[in-house]
């Protein structure tokens, strides 16, 4: 199980069994394997991508093979089955691997060849117990492997952004948040010192080294001990094997009187022999703050969904990771002294793996479960909103900023995804709501009009035979496919809005971002805004907010982190002036 072959295996007679992985498949099992390798033969023997003979109750399940319709890719997965059984195998195509068909393994429907590699591994460790390791994603040359490397290996980080006389740190690629646990586990603690992630980061390519770590006593030998920033941002794919060794594992394998906000932890794999969490192993009087986890953890003795053993405070977190070990709890495995977990969330069916309370071994305080997306909460007191973006956002609303820290605000979430972490607007430091509207500031002040800030959500109306056209021409406008409007019904969650975050009148400029309802982030809706071809970007001038509008000559620079800045010029220089913007059909 958990094997892969990219080499040519070929074979000749009549009695040949030849393929990708195992030639004759006599009552064995052959579970989560590929093949990319050519299988030939001659003389009418069997040939498989996978198997060349299946018998004697033989099992073949989870596995792929290349087919590209040309010889010598033309094989089916198993030659010949006689008396064995094989389920959910599937061929794939040029790298990195494009399955025939979606399947579904532990709750996962995908069709890419390294996601299900890596849902079959885990299923299998998690119930069998067996030291399997993760796959790489691949790449458009090469097709998912098994991961060897690690980020902490000679030339796989950078810490050449580190000044030892700084105190405000940018990092914005793998290897330089690499670098921050080469930086850290080698002494330097970041006390009073901030770094801030500068971009979303996926790291499944190796596995992770913890920034902080134990000695084999359990004594914390090195710990982070500044304010990380997360922006808003996403890491992805974090991978610490069970078997390799770590004491306490995470993002952050140790943290002490450390901050942490603003962090989503994605897809991760993280285990260790006795403390993990997908954020941090241990925080010792440490927050983490407004951050959000999903993925497995796993810890022999705590184990938690956003941290394994915590003597700081959690606050304003919520986790969908799946959990497992001695003290296990969706939010926090082992809760320590009297600050602990407060106001957080966690995914919870009522059916295992997700049957956990919020703290495995401790209190905690008004911790609210969820099951589906986007997060309904179970039995909240009638002063909580009723949702997890809405709790979410209840507390980002009525603390502003922590430490110097901007909270990032929640998306709404829809009926296949959670929130996720969007920018907020802010005039004078205080958040402003975003409100529905047809026009320029409606549902806010003048005072917030003169800061040049406004906000367009849910600006489109109820999906009805009347108003299809309109929709479909926003959406089109946006970037959608009409085929990409009907799939699963997407038209139902599509909820454009346009946000104006900042105006600087002397630079004749304007900085926008977009949303739509139905891609999961802000950077794609702006990404799909920026690759449409019929969308038209229109700045107006207006005396006054209800005034005559007059269309501005503009250019627009769309900008990574999923903004875009607009210059104009106006048609007349004035003191007071009002502006707005909009995403427009181009028309024929």
């Amino acid at each position: 199980m958990n094997c892969a072959n990219e080499g040519a295996v070929s074979g000749s007679g009549e009695s040949c069994f030849a393929g990708g992985l195992v030639g004759w498949n006599w009552g064995g099992e052959i579970r989560n394997g590929a093949n990319s390798g050519a299988v030939t033969g001659t003389g009418g023997g069997d040939l498989g991508g996978i198997v060349g003979r299946n018998d004697g109750g033989g099992a073949v399940a989870g596995c792929f093979w290349k087919r590209t319709g040309t010889a010598p890719f033309d094989l089916d997965g198993v030659g010949y089955n006689a008396f064995g059984g094989v389920d959910d195998c599937q061929p794939f195509g040029a790298a990195p691997g494009t399955l025939g068909a979606t399947v579904t393994v532990d709750g996962l429907a995908t069709d890419s060849l390294a996601e299900a590699l890596n849902a079959w591994m885990a299923m299998t460790r998690d119930d069998d117990g067996a030291p399997l390791r993760r796959w790489t994603p691949g790449s458009a040359s090469a097709y998912p492997t098994l991961v060897e490397s690690r980020w902490s290996d000679e030339g796989n980080f950078a810490t050449n952004w580190y000044d030892a006389a700084g105190t405000d740190f940018v990092i914005g690629t793998p290897a330089e948040l690499a670098g921050l646990a080469a930086l850290v586990n080698g002494g330097t603690t970041f006390e009073n010192r901030r770094v801030t992630l500068g971009a979303d980061l996926a790291m499944e390519g190796r596995e992770w080294t913890p920034i902080g770590a134990l000695d084999e006593e359990g004594t914390t030998v090195s710990s982070f001990g500044g304010i990380f920033d997360g922006n808003g941002k996403t890491v992805s794919g974090v991978y610490v094997d069970r078997y390799s060794s770590f004491g306490t594992a995470g993002l952050f394998g140790a943290a002490q009187a450390a901050i942490i906000a603003n962090l989503t932890v994605a897809d991760a794999d993280i285990a260790a022999s006795d403390y993990a969490g997908a954020l941090c192993g241990i925080q010792d009087a440490s927050w983490i703050l407004n951050c959000s986890s999903g993925g497995r953890v796993s810890g022999g003795e705590a184990a938690g969904g956003i941290s394994g053993r915590v003597a700081g405070v959690i606050v304003n977190c919520w986790s969908g990771a799946r959990v497992d070990g001695s003290a296990a709890g969706g939010v926090a495995g082992l809760s320590l002294g009297d600050q602990g977990v407060g106001r957080c969330y966690w995914k919870r069916t009522g059916t295992a793996p997700f049957d956990l309370s919020a703290v495995g071994e401790g209190d905690d305080v008004a911790c609210y479960a969820f099951a589906g997306p986007p997060g309904a909460l179970a039995e909240p007191p009638d002063e909580f909103p009723p949702t997890l973006a809405g709790a979410l956002n209840d507390l980002v609303r009525s603390s502003g900023a922590v430490n110097g820290i901007d909270l990032y605000g929640w998306t709404s979430g829809a009926t296949n995804r959670y929130p996720v972490l969007t920018p907020l607007i802010r005039v004078g430091g205080e958040t402003v709501e975003e409100a529905l509207s047809d026009g320029f500031c409606s549902g806010m002040t003048y005072a917030q009009v003169d800061a040049a800030v406004a906000a367009y959500a849910n600006a489109c109306p109820e999906v009805t035979a009347a108003t299809f056209g309109a929709l479909m021409s926003q959406a089109d406008a946006l970037g959608f496919t009409f085929a990409e409007l009907a799939e699963d019904e997407a038209l139902l969650d599509f909820k454009p809005s346009l946000v104006i975050t900042a105006f600087d009148p002397a630079s004749r400029s304007l900085t926008f971002r977009v949303g739509n309802g139905i891609d999961a982030t802000p950077q794609a809706s702006m990404n799909r805004l920026a690759a449409s071809s019929v969308r038209r970007l229109v700045v107006q001038q207006m005396e006054a907010p209800d005034g005559e509008a007059a269309d501005l000559q503009l250019e627009a620079e769309f900008s990574p982190d999923g903004s875009a800045h607009v210059t104009f010029m106006p048609v007349n220089e004035s003191e007071r002036g009002f502006f707005k913007i909009r995403v427009d059909r181009t028309i024929p």
